[in-house]
């Protein structure tokens, strides 16, 4: 299979990339350009789950990508989770995730399952991740790639009773795992001895809270009461003292109508104070018990985060603390099921490696590119399925996955009687130097000239014919023809 051309539009602006059917190198003189989004659109549009980048969001954008594979030239458009495809004068429409594999067995020529769910793994290196993943683990995004289940694929290897006891019994012991850390967690709970709120307490508490509650809004209302009362005598005394009202007295005295003057005003108004002051007490009071209250039972308020966060923790305690769990039958089972597990893997294991031609073809490819590359490896530990990795790192590392996945699109080919595309994301690394990326290089040149080539780069690489995809500032950088 290889690319002939993409074309990317988000909003106004679009790109148009041609590829050529030897070596592509996606060039840009410095990092964050686009070149790995570039790289990463290309799968995405055909069909992959490839997470964005950050500068773009794949599913606001229209990719369309033209390809030719076994069944001829198929141009892919993709819009978010629809994608339409025409070939041989037809047209097909594919509603992702649902549809992914009926699409990648027209493309890649295959009904091979546990091949499809590997190609992508075998045929790409991330940026991120690729160079350290060799032979399980994700390629990238959500997308797994798994050494034995691609042998398994290759050499016609089936095991799916094994395969699915192998989950079921992952499953058990996964569930009954947690259920003895709920166990430890209970036992920590009562070393603390955490004095867990009755769900009892909690009513009691808070039947007093409404009945506090209650009772301060009738003393708030009698306070408002005495005050607005407070407020009239002291409006009606100035009313009248502002209309010099006079009176005359049984001996003719004429006497002016103020404050001093009215019977009894000044000891109305003292009382008036002085229930105020009661009143205002006992306010205070309710308020105080109210608030006492409140700081016992869980806030329920989402404003104050921490106090409810508080109060699912104790709800959680008190139902940790009534789940009953016997220990020692636990630990039975999960010894029983590890037991029964490890026996299960075994045979998924000499199912998938006893005997296979496949296993020992591709060591063979490893050791040879390995030896090429000078790492010098034991040959007598099969690395194909090893995952003591700690003896495998930095440069060593990186010149081991470049090896490992050209053994595996070696084999692949093979078994499918196709010539893959070959795409590396940033294949210098960080800490190999020159001259082991030459040798890497050379191998391509030399072993795999048939095959497609997509490098990208902020380094140029040494091929006789290589067509360059500069990117200078950004990726998608053209006005729409449209607008």
């Amino acid at each position: 299979m290889k690319f002939i051309k993409t074309y990317i539009r988000e909003g106004m602006f679009e790109r148009k990339i041609i590829w050529d059917e030897k070596v592509n190198l996606v060039f840009s003189s410095k990092n964050t350009r686009g070149k790995t989004t570039l790289l990463r659109i290309l799968l995405f549009s055909l069909g992959y789950p490839i997470p964005n980048t950050k500068k773009i969001k794949f599913e606001k954008c229209i990719f369309e990508t033209e390809v030719y594979c076994e069944v001829g030239n198929v141009i892919i458009r993709r819009e978010n989770d629809y994608l339409q495809v025409n070939y041989l004068q037809e047209e097909k429409k594919f509603f992702l995730p649902h549809d992914q594999m009926e699409f990648h067995k027209l493309l890649w020529n295959t009904d091979n399952e546990d091949i499809l769910e590997n190609i992508l793994g075998a045929i790409y290196v991330d940026q991120e991740k690729g160079w350290t993943l060799l032979n399980r683990g994700k390629a990238i995004g959500s997308i797994h790639f798994n050494i034995e289940q691609l042998i398994r694929g290759l050499s016609d290897r089936e095991c799916k009773e094994l395969i699915f006891k192998e989950k079921h019994l992952s499953n058990e012991l996964k569930k009954y795992r947690q259920m003895m850390n709920i166990s430890k967690y209970k036992e920590e709970i009562n070393d603390l001895k955490d004095e867990l709120v009755s769900e009892s307490y909690d009513e009691e508490l808070q039947n007093k809270l409404d009945i506090l509650n209650f009772d301060y809004d009738m003393v708030k209302k009698e306070l408002k009461r005495i005050d607005d009362v407070i407020k009239k005598n002291d409006s009606f005394r100035k009313y009248v003292e502002s209309m010099k009202i006079r009176v005359r007295s049984s001996s003719g005295e004429e006497i002016p109508v103020t404050k001093d003057t009215i019977v009894d005003m000044d000891e109305y108004e003292d009382l008036l104070a002085a229930k105020r002051r009661l009143i205002a007490s006992e306010l205070s009071s309710l308020s105080k018990k109210i608030d006492k209250i409140k700081l016992e039972l869980p806030i329920q308020d989402d404003q104050f985060s921490f106090g409810k966060s508080e109060s699912i923790l104790k709800e959680f305690d008190k139902n940790i603390v009534k789940f009953n769990i016997d220990i020692t039958t636990i630990n039975n089972i999960i010894s029983k099921l590890e037991k029964e597990h490890s026996l299960v893997v075994a045979g998924i294991t000499e199912a998938t490696r006893h005997n296979n031609a496949i296993v020992d073809e591709m060591f063979k490819v490893i050791i040879k590119y390995t030896d090429e590359l000078e790492l010098g490896l034991n040959e007598k530990v099969n690395y194909l399925f090893t995952s003591n990795l700690k003896e495998l790192s930095g440069a060593v590392l990186h010149k081991m996955v470049f090896a490992y996945r050209l053994a595996c699109i070696i084999e692949i080919q093979k078994k499918l009687n196709i010539k893959l595309p070959i795409i590396l994301d940033s294949p210098s690394g960080k800490e190999v130097d020159r001259q082991n990326v030459n040798a890497m290089m050379n191998i391509l040149k030399r072993d795999f000239s048939e095959n497609q080539v997509i490098l990208a780069s902020i380094y140029s690489y040494d091929f006789d014919d290589i067509n360059l995809i500069e990117i200078k500032d950004k990726l998608i950088d053209q006005m729409v023809e449209d607008f």
